[in-house]
């Protein structure tokens, strides 16, 4: 049995939960710069799928029929 004294010596020694608190941090590090890139490059990659939208359609119609 473990004395009762040497159970918060032991609980302020381990380093388990800081680094669980740091892979949080860099979890949400990782997340806030997702969000930021996809604000920042939202209007430029809306334009490149409006662009190719605009090519794909009428390539995927074929040539227009013969007279």
């Amino acid at each position: 049995m473990v004395p009762k004294l040497a159970q918060p010596r032991r609980f302020l020694a381990s380093t388990r939960g800081s680094v669980a608190v740091e892979y949080a941090l860099v979890g949400s590090l990782v997340a806030v710069g997702c969000a930021a890139a996809l604000f920042l490059f939202a209007d430029a990659a809306d334009g490149l799928w409006r662009f190719v939208a605009e090519r794909l359609v009428p390539a995927l119609a074929g040539p227009p029929p013969a007279p």
